[in-house]
């Protein structure tokens, strides 16, 4: 069980250097993809799930905009190593 981003994007790196499979496969024919992958399935774990998110349904997160802006790097950081095809 990978336990770290870093393990995560080694087994990506591991995947990508075989050459015969892109290692995450991401249609973006809809433009829905980012918000749901980037926001939605990495983004609690910048806003620490269930409790940051009633935090912001209760007005409490100061630094909303840098929360969002590392779940998007993190994202583009998939994109921009050729891990999301």
């Amino acid at each position: 069980m990978l336990q770290t981003e870093e393990e995560f994007l080694a087994v990506l790196e591991k995947i990508k250097a075989n050459g015969k499979y892109v290692p995450l496969v991401l249609g973006t024919n809809d433009q829905w993809e980012a918000a749901t992958m980037g926001f939605q399935n990495i983004g609690p774990n910048y806003w620490h799930g269930e409790e940051g998110r009633l935090a912001l349904i209760a007005g409490n997160i100061v630094r909303l905009g840098l929360i969002f802006f590392r779940s998007r790097r993190n994202f583009e950081t998939l994109k921009h190593a050729t891990f999301v095809g």
